[in-house]
């Protein structure tokens, strides 16, 4: 490799195009902080160098820009640059952008001006030496981005006077950072110039591009220059890669570009798609991809990787999974689309499809506990790849969830132990290549775990919790009360809707009653749920628990309703199992026995609904 002292003016008027690689990420630089932080060094080289002329002074203010990295192409067929050489940008891409999107905003600033003094020799000369630095002969931009920003930048070099018509209507083209940063630029570049801190001439600017230093790495492929190795390095020394950049670098970085650019567009840009097409907003995104590639490598290592350590633990498991295959890189690629298309479908699965696996999956990723994700995507994943069938894993999730949700109601913040024990339950499973046992390997681990916080809690044990717990406590408690509470709504109910965040968990005797005197006998209580002890002891037991869509009752009118304007609020709905005692429209009265006899045949629906394996499960 050849390392020199450069700067920006020299690096983008040189006789060279430069094209990001298929295997980089897209432009990410935001206004804030990025852009402003950039924009602030810019402007301090201006005006310092200013006070340096004025004061007759040849030292100028230089700013390092840190380490570019670019490898020579040698593949000519792939070439389309007239006869101009071409190198890969292998390290710089958002600095290198950012500076050609200031530089555009720049020669618009000029060629604004121009329109104002069309015979202003000075500016036309500054108007193409800028225009040299962005384009070639052949007018087309000599920064070829990746596939996903190529068009909206070369719009941009094209077509600048867009800049125009969005500062003056506001118009926005799209979500493009590209063009967010431009007319950021833009503005600063206005400002500057109006508020008269500096001239509006090629003297005063082009310094300040030629301040712009940095170390031009240039890599030589005939001497075995390894570019993966100059990733890691940068990133070792705070470069911002992530775990995810560099596990795409690692599969696509080669100096063959046809077929870096088959793998990018035929498997990762679609693993991307595959997340971009689902995610909430775009900030999502990278720690959606940081996530899926945690949980790839839970279900193959049965162990959660440290989040900084994932590349590192990516790279030993290709070594000893593909080390030694023909095409590593591809097959590789086919295994992590093809996992990255389960992860998603679970992930991402809204609880109203027909299929009761994704409806499970729905409801375990209610509990909000991500040690459980990596469960699922292995079931999921073996269903995939043909080692289990379709009732297998259903079983298996279905157990799963049965599993959590009682352990979680049984004691709330065991939930902390279970990361260790979930590793061990994948490593068990990994073992298996036998359907037959996978289920019976599962609720062994369920069963008989060593820790005895960990069991899966039996029907008496369970049964227990339920009748004589008083539910109203913690907000994490309430919400597993919450969830399943509508998961046994929904048994045997493929209709029922999602969880809404509407859905609340209430009281059919209010939770908020102190116990002095608001209700009454009159509106159809029974005096033994109206002196306090009572309230206390009964109004968070199963029995008096449903669920109400919207928020609960004002405490206000909670305080003095009665009996049979809480029943008619809560007949609403949930009709299938949860308000069937509240249906009958002569029913007037609300009971301790009705609480009771509620919390019976609530429980004993749970328990079929959160089945405990059976012991025929359970033999060889």
């Amino acid at each position: 490799m050849q390392v020199t002292n450069d700067n920006i003016f020299n690096l983008l008027s040189a006789n060279m195009v430069y094209k990001i690689p298929r295997y980089q990420r897209q432009y990410s630089w935001q206004q804030a902080p990025q852009c402003e932080m950039l924009w602030q060094d810019v402007k301090a080289i201006i005006a310092q160098n200013s006070c340096t002329e004025l004061n007759g002074g040849h030292e100028r203010s230089n700013h390092f820009l840190g380490t570019i990295v670019t490898v020579e192409l040698q593949d000519s067929a792939d070439s389309d640059f007239d006869f101009v050489a071409s190198s890969h940008l292998i390290d710089g891409q958002q600095r290198v952008t950012s500076l050609s999107l200031m530089i555009v905003a720049l020669r618009r600033y000029i060629r604004q001006q121009l329109i104002k003094e069309p015979e202003n020799t000075e500016l036309k000369r500054f108007e193409n030496t800028l225009s040299g630095l962005l384009v070639r002969s052949s007018d087309q931009p000599k920064l070829e981005l990746s596939s996903t920003d190529h068009a909206a930048y070369a719009s941009i070099i094209k077509n600048d006077e867009i800049i125009d018509r969005a500062n003056k209507d506001g118009v926005e083209d799209g979500d493009s950072l590209l063009w967010k940063n431009c007319r950021y630029f833009f503005k600063c570049w206005r400002a500057l110039f109006e508020d008269e801190l500096v001239p509006l001439t090629e003297q005063a600017i082009k310094p300040m591009f030629e301040c712009l230093q940095f170390a031009h790495i240039e890599l030589e492929p005939e001497h075995q220059d390894n570019p993966q190795q100059v990733f890691e390095s940068l990133n070792s020394t705070g470069m911002n890669l992530s775990q995810s950049d560099l596990i795409r670098n690692f599969l696509l970085m080669e100096m063959n570009i046809e077929r870096q650019r088959t793998l990018y567009n035929n498997f990762w840009r679609v693993l991307e798609r595959n997340i971009e097409s689902s995610a909430q907003n775009a900030q999502d995104i990278p720690n959606l991809m940081q996530q899926f590639f945690a949980h790839f490598m839970t279900i193959k290592n049965a162990e959660i990787p440290n989040e900084a350590n994932v590349y590192v633990t990516f790279k030993a498991w290709f070594a000893s999974a593909y080390g030694h295959c023909d095409d590593a890189n591809q097959k590789c690629l086919q295994e992590l689309l093809t996992a990255n298309q389960v992860w998603c479908k679970m992930y991402w699965s809204d609880g109203t499809s027909s299929s009761l696996i994704e409806r499970t999956c729905y409801e375990l990723r209610q509990l909000e506990r991500g040690v459980l994700l990596p469960v699922m995507f292995k079931l999921l994943y073996d269903r995939c790849c043909g080692l289990i069938s379709d009732a297998v894993v259903l079983r298996c999730l279905q157990f799963l969830r049965s599993y959590s949700l009682r352990l979680f109601i049984q004691n709330e913040d065991v939930g902390n132990l279970l990361n260790q024990f979930f590793s061990r339950l994948i490593a068990r499973l990994n073992k298996v290549q036998d359907e037959a046992i996978y289920l019976q390997q599962l609720l062994t681990s369920l069963i008989d775990t060593k820790q005895q916080q960990l069991v899966f809690p039996t029907d008496t044990v369970f049964r227990n919790r339920l009748i004589n717990h008083n539910f109203n406590g913690s907000a994490q408690e309430k919400k597993y009360v919450k969830l399943l509470l509508f998961i046994t709504e929904r048994y045997e109910n493929k209709e029922f809707e999602t969880l809404k965040d509407s859905y609340a968990l209430d009281f059919i005797l209010p939770a908020d009653n102190s116990g002095s005197g608001e209700l009454t006998e009159k509106q159809g209580w029974d005096k033994d749920l109206l002196d306090l002890s009572g309230h206390q002891e009964w109004s968070g037991r199963l029995g008096n628990l449903t669920l109400h869509e919207g928020k609960p009752l004002p405490k206000a009118k909670a305080k003095w309703a009665s009996f049979v304007a809480r029943k008619n609020e809560f007949m609403q709905n949930y009709k299938r199992h949860l308000n069937q005692e509240l249906l009958d429209p002569n029913k007037g009265t609300w009971t301790v026995h009705d609480i009771k006899a509620r919390g019976d045949r609530l429980a004993d629906l749970i328990l079929q609904v959160l089945p405990y394996p059976d012991e025929s499960l359970l033999k060889q």
